[in-house]
């Protein structure tokens, strides 16, 4: 059985043995590999981007004097019983819902802070004012454990 000079796999072979070939196919491997790298690379990277999770309920007490530059509340979650408490950075936004998305930036959130509208605050620091809040879940380096941030508060 011989094979004729213009079968389909001698052309192949033969294509494959140039020189020219030789470059194209190492230059789509290092394609390839770069590709692979690249991808690889990037899934081991950490983001700088975090999705809060947002919760609701009721404030049931604050206090303005606990932390420097912020304040600390209780807050009972929706389906929930027991009130956790969490602390409330001075930068938080916040807004009054229904206000057609009006931010303020920093300071108490007004529901928390007097009485106004739905909430209601006495001398002692007990709230009743219901608010949806948007918290992420942070390891803080050198800190000691997790932290919990609000990033954003609604009143409701």
């Amino acid at each position: 059985m011989s094979i004729a000079p213009d079968d389909p796999l001698v052309r192949l072979y033969r294509l494959a043995r140039s020189t020219t070939a030789s470059r194209w196919i190492a230059l789509v491997l290092a394609v390839l590999v770069l590709l692979a790298a690249g991808f690889w690379i990037g899934r081991k990277v950490p983001t700088s981007t975090a999705t809060p999770q947002v919760e609701q309920g009721t404030v049931t007490w604050v206090n303005t004097g606990a932390i420097a530059g912020g304040a600390e509340f209780l807050v009972r979650l929706d389906g929930t019983t027991k009130a956790e408490g969490v602390q409330l950075p001075d930068n938080t936004v916040w807004t009054v819902g229904g206000n057609f998305g009006a931010w303020n930036s920093g300071g108490l959130p007004s529901c928390m802070a007097k009485p106004h509208g739905k909430g209601s605050r006495d001398g002692f620091g007990y709230v009743h004012a219901r608010i949806r809040f948007g918290i992420v879940h942070a390891t803080i380096p050198n800190f000691g454990g997790p932290e919990d941030i609000v990033v954003w508060v609604e009143c409701l």
